[in-house]
This record gives structure tokens, sequence and C-alpha cells, in this order.
């Protein structure tokens, strides 16, 4: 018998309803709430789930998708670095 690796991706979804000056600033103001704890999304918020075999996928598809996932964590990185260069400016 061969092993497999196999994802379990669940999507929680929450709406928060908040006063801003814009859709960005909205977006940041849920964003460093949702960092700081502020919000905190559970079983009740659950609304999807797909289930995907890594071993299934072609290997330049697991590249795409490592690349993928580096990006993702720049760019959390550098949303955090001007989210928190925003609120000193505040």
């Amino acid at each position: 018998m061969k092993e497999y690796e196999v994802e379990i991706i669940e999507t929680l979804q929450k709406t928060i309803t908040i006063e801003a000056n814009s859709p960005e600033e909205a977006a940041m103001l849920v964003e460093t709430g949702y960092k700081n704890e502020e919000y905190v999304l559970d079983a009740d918020h659950f609304v999807d789930v797909d289930f995907r075999t890594i071993e299934d996928l072609p290997k330049i598809s697991k590249s795409v998708l490592n690349n993928l996932n580096t990006f993702k964590e720049q760019s959390a990185n550098k949303t955090s670095e001007k989210t928190k260069e925003q609120e000193n400016s505040l």
C-alpha cells in the first residue's frame, strides 16, 4: 500500500460591521483586530471544507503552491509592517 498526504482545508467566515473613512481603512481595522484576537472564529463560523490529495498534484503544482505560500507569508509580513506604521501615524 502507498501513503498519501491529504490536506483538509476548512473555511470559516464572519462579517464584522465597523465604522471607517474608507473600505481600505475598514479592512485594515478588522485585520488588526483579528490579529489582536478581538475577532476569533470557531466552529460556529464554519462554511466549507475541501479535501485535496497532495500526492495526486503534479510536481509543478506543488512548486507553485510552495511559491504561493511563500508569497502569502511575505505579503502578510509587509501588511503587518504597514499596519503598524499606519497605527503609529494616527
